[in-house]
């Protein structure tokens, strides 16, 4: 085995001679073969053990055993004791994602304080497959097709060329003890379930499961290349402003895969699959679909992505004096100018006032319903609503839209009209200049 396993490492491009390695080591038979076929092949690794607390003595037991070995062999042993149960119920995960996540966290920082370059997991092919099997059970995308990496960033996985029936030969042949752990006879765990009675059918069916998976794995590795390629042409034509994507719905939509595609994008944000399917569906503009931190939002054929909002109608931000602040994803800077600076009049998040007319304490707030302003270059009133139409401005851009208020009076819908009561009169005289900027 130990020539197949260094030809596995050489071909995956894994790790080197040169490289130092921290074994997460359970105690278990898959942790006691990959560490014996390492000190066989002359690596450089130290090892890192988790004592959960789950099982009382026998974690105890694992811990000393690994302690042990590791004093036998001459390695570096780092070993740590966690209130496992209590992260749990403070973080409200079950007992298994709560030692997952402590014990990654774990490794993270041993990987950094002690300069080692992987860490290495006993995960074999077996593991892989039950991983795949769960996946497609509960429902995956791409990504779940691969099941579980060979390698990743900072871990790599030597043991995913060999099966656990492989593995115990290679124990027996070679007189190496383990621990066992009563929990993986359980069928309490859902992995278990797979392990125990599905695979082994599976295996009498085709009794080249392995061979049959690893082809299929290498499949979907070669389809997510493909769906990632896509995914990164779609990520290219999506733009930003103000913290608001601007996906390019109506240009993909008709394209094959597209859903798939953009599931991929929006499932960090939180949509699902059947989300996803509801945006297709949607024939009316304003539909929103709401993430518990974020919002799509179709207006038209445009597709827009945000951070969700409670709208406050009473949010506003006074400012009593010139100067520089910051409301919501705005940050506001007003100046006194004088008559030397040439307005710059094109620049939408720039607008200058007459000195004379502004009344401070000014007051931002979002537009409202009702709202109405003297338009500049026009005589009477308009409705802030039908602006924001005549400036074809999308739904979820006029959630956003923000008006600044002198008195009673709006001077200004933020990025979009001033109002012809605070117009600048020839000869230019003190000015109040207003910048916006979002961040």
């Amino acid at each position: 085995m130990l020539r197949q396993f260094l030809t596995f490492i050489e071909n995956q491009n894994l790790f080197s001679i040169k490289d130092r390695m921290l074994l997460a080591h359970s105690g278990g038979k898959d942790s006691v073969a990959l560490a014996d076929l390492l000190l066989k092949a002359g690596f450089d690794f130290g090892i890192a053990h988790c004592n959960f607390g789950l099982r009382g003595a026998d974690s105890d037991g694992d811990q000393e055993f690994v302690k042990d070995f590791c004093k036998k062999n001459n390695l570096e042993f780092h070993t740590i004791k966690f209130k496992t149960k209590s992260f749990a119920k403070e973080n409200g995960i079950s007992t298994q994602m709560a030692a997952r996540e402590m014990r990654y966290k774990w490794f993270s920082e041993i990987l950094e304080e002690e300069k080692y370059d992987f860490l290495l997991t006993a995960h074999h092919l077996d593991d892989r497959i039950e991983t795949l099997l769960l996946n497609i059970t509960k429902g995956t995308g791409p990504k779940g097709l691969q099941s579980i990496p060979i390698k990743t960033e900072k871990i790599r996985r030597p043991m995913m060329f060999i099966g656990v029936e492989e593995i115990l030969n290679y124990l027996k042949t070679n007189h190496l003890e383990w621990r066992e752990d009563i929990s993986n006879t359980s069928t309490d765990y859902q992995r278990n379930k797979i392990r125990h009675h599905i695979l082994p059918e599976l295996k009498e069916i085709n009794p080249g499961l392995h061979e049959t998976q690893l082809v299929n794995l290498k499949r979907f590795e070669s389809l997510n290349e493909i769906i990632e390629e896509k995914l990164q042409e779609f990520k290219n034509e999506i733009t930003e402003t103000a913290g608001i994507f601007n996906i390019p719905f109506e240009n993909w939509k008709n394209k094959a895969g597209f859903k798939l595609i953009l599931e991929e994008f929006l499932k960090p944000y939180g949509f699902n699959f059947h989300q996803i399917e509801e945006i297709f569906g949607f024939k009316q503009s304003g539909k929103v679909i709401n993430t518990e931190f974020f919002q799509l939002t179709k207006s038209g054929d445009q597709l827009f992505l945000s951070k969700k909002k409670e709208l406050n109608l009473s949010e506003e931000l006074i400012i009593p004096n010139p100067g520089k602040y910051f409301f919501e994803n705005l940050e506001i800077e007003i100046s006194l100018i004088e008559t030397a600076e040439n307005p710059d009049f094109k620049n939408p998040d720039i607008a200058y006032f007459d000195a004379e007319k502004l009344i401070f304490p000014l007051k931002i707030r979002k537009w409202q319903q009702g709202d109405k302003m003297f338009p500049f270059g026009m005589k009477g009133t308009k409705l802030v609503s039908d602006i924001l139409i005549d400036k074809k401005v999308n739904i979820l851009e006029k959630q956003n839209t923000k008006v600044l208020i002198s008195d009673t009076q709006i001077a200004w819908v933020l990025g979009l009209k001033t109002s012809d009561i605070f117009k600048l009169k020839m000869p230019y005289n003190k000015i109040f200049k207003i910048i916006i900027n979002f961040i």
